[in-house]
């Protein structure tokens, strides 16, 4: 790769790379033929978990850049033109500003929403200009057409009219400038009190959209072709923007595929409240990037690390490089922990499993019970000390270091992974990462997750930001795994057993959408709309190896508990602390 071309690994962020460098170093996951399939798609993920990156490789030039592997395969089979629409940061600013300062009535939103509209149409006749391109020679060719001088000039005034604009020249390329100044003459009507009231308003999203892809269909001849509007970050965008795109799932413009993107928690949405909402799996397929699975995750960074790994010129297959810990005879971890914990002592004898006999028991018989505790009582015994006593953290246990064990603390994440990456191949001496380099480097990924919650503010008293109710919720877990009695099956997650009010209800959705929780029901359609009550959820295994957690999932407690809160509602209809 050029070496002045910024890779994905370089940038830790899609938005900022170009199409060409992202194609470069793109790898598939499980998730992406999901979302490259014919149908509307709600792709749902934290921060870092590659929304961005699985969206943009979906667009016209996306794939017709691409080179990788099964790249081809993709072309053959994808029958639509995408259109990558990123939110822009600083309209969602403007519109919570607005909203609060003038309400959600104001002329003012009016026009905040024609500019992203208008954000739209540029994204679309980009790729309209992309695909009808005279000058550059494609190598695949994939959606190029070719259209006459003559055909191209009523093309142009055809959706100049419908756009409400007034190009110099009637060119493609024209069409686009006029388009960008149309948003800059909308912004500057923001603080034009007399234009406001003059502004030419565009009803109906959706039906502009199809109108608009109807024209350019039959002007390159290709009428029922699809295009694919493929909206990312809508988190940021309002309720009014989202609906609309979300309702048109059923029964919408049959020429038009949408696959939005969203952080796990969006509070505004509504799917599923009357009888005309789109439905999962018969109106959209939903595609969560959380709770990846391990084996589909250590693929997906194997191949992730072999990239990074081998810029640094390490050649050799990555889990090699990592010094595994020495596995634990659990005959030794049993008898040492049964001497100074009477309470697992106790356990042991209520199940009938005795120290002496453990490497003779079958599946049949307790081997079972025996694996399922087995390292829980690792983490237990390894906390105790020598004495019984709880010994003074220094750094984390050999436990949580290991090529697999890493990758899941960091949930698979892309962005996480990628900055675990380039610092652990930093540490490679004589073809080997040592196990304290490992813990090392977990620790900082820690203490610079911990560094961005600490910049989330919660506006509740109780934990004034987000990383304080992380550390309360880990303290909590933590006493079942090193308090004063074992725990088979320690409570390690949680469940909101009430409707929180609306600061805690934030909190959550914060902690959601930068990872910090991590949604578990399997029966809960959408994890990221409606009451937060019967949710259940876990935190995130980076956490893991600081408060001595295990890395996988373990029996809820009510999320009331873990707070203090009374289980008698006060008289506001609240739950109350103690």
């Amino acid at each position: 790769m050029d070496n002045k071309t910024p890779s994905i690994y370089e940038s830790f962020n899609a938005r900022s790379l170009t199409t060409k460098a992202l194609c470069d170093s793109f790898i598939i996951n499980d998730h992406f033929p999901k979302l490259a399939s014919n149908d509307h798609s709600i792709l749902v993920g934290p921060r870092g978990s590659g929304k961005t990156t699985l969206m943009k490789m979906l667009q016209v030039e996306a794939l017709e850049l691409w080179g990788g592997e099964f790249s081809e395969n993709y072309r053959e089979n994808i029958n639509y033109s995408g259109i990558f629409i990123p939110t822009d940061r600083l309209w969602k600013k403007q519109y919570d500003e607005i909203k609060s300062s003038y309400g959600s009535n104001s002329a003012k939103l009016t026009i905040l929403n024609e500019i992203f509209l208008y954000h739209i149409l540029d994204r679309f006749l980009a790729t309209v200009e992309y695909r009808a391109d005279r000058v550059h020679n494609k190598v695949n060719g994939f959606r190029a057409v070719k259209i006459s001088r003559n055909l191209e000039v009523e093309l142009v005034n055809e959706l100049a009219n419908v756009w409400l604009i007034k190009p110099k020249l009637p060119t493609l390329k024209s069409l686009r400038i006029s388009l960008l100044t149309k948003k800059m003459e909308l912004s500057n009507q923001l603080h034009n009190k007399d234009q406001i009231a003059n502004c030419r308003k565009i009803d109906n999203l959706i039906q502009f959209l199809e109108l608009s892809t109807n024209i350019v269909n039959t002007y390159f001849n290709e009428v029922g072709e699809k295009w694919c509007f493929l909206f990312d970050e809508l988190e940021l965008a309002p309720e009014c923007i989202i609906q609309p795109l979300i309702n048109a799932m059923r029964g919408g413009p049959a020429d038009i595929i949408f696959k939005l993107s969203l952080s796990p928690y969006h509070g505004d949405i509504d799917f599923i409240h009357n009888i005309v909402s789109p439905m999962e799996k018969q109106d959209y397929e939903l595609i969560s990037l959380t709770n990846t699975k391990d084996r589909d995750g250590l693929l997906f960074s194997r191949k992730l690390f072999s990239q990074i790994f081998k810029k640094r010129s390490l050649h050799n297959e990555v889990s090699g490089y990592f010094e595994e810990p020495k596995k634990k005879d659990k005959k030794l971890i049993f008898s040492e922990l049964s001497k100074k914990d009477p309470t697992f002592s106790e356990y042991l004898s209520s199940n009938s499993i005795y120290v002496e006999n453990i490497d003779a028991y079958t599946e049949k018989d307790k081997l079972t019970i025996i694996r399922k505790i087995q390292f829980i009582a690792e983490l237990r015994n390894y906390y105790l000390g020598k004495n019984g006593q709880r010994r003074s953290m220094k750094r984390a246990p050999d436990y949580y270091a290991g090529f697999a064990k890493l990758c899941k603390a960091m949930e698979y994440n892309p962005r996480m992974l990628i900055g675990m990456a380039n610092a652990l191949a930093a540490k490679v001496h004589n073809n080997k990462i040592s196990i304290s380099d490992q813990i090392a480097v977990l620790s900082e990924s820690l203490r610079t997750y911990n560094a961005l919650l600490n910049t989330i503010p919660t506006n509740n008293k109780n934990f004034i930001t987000l990383a304080s109710l992380v550390e309360k919720i880990a303290s909590f877990a933590s006493d079942f795994i090193k308090g004063k009695r074992f725990y088979s099956e320690p409570y390690c997650s949680f469940r909101f057993d009430f409707e929180p009010d609306n600061e805690t209800r934030k909190a959550i959705g914060y902690a959601l959408n930068s990872g910090a929780f991590i949604v578990e029901n399997s029966d809960r359609d959408i994890e990221y709309t409606g009451p937060l009550k019967g949710t259940r959820c876990r935190l995130s295994y980076i956490f893991s190896h600081s408060y001595g957690l295990p890395l996988t999932s373990t029996r809820p407690t009510n999320f009331s508990k873990i707070l203090g809160y009374k289980h008698n509602k006060s008289e506001n209809g609240q739950f109350e602390l103690l």
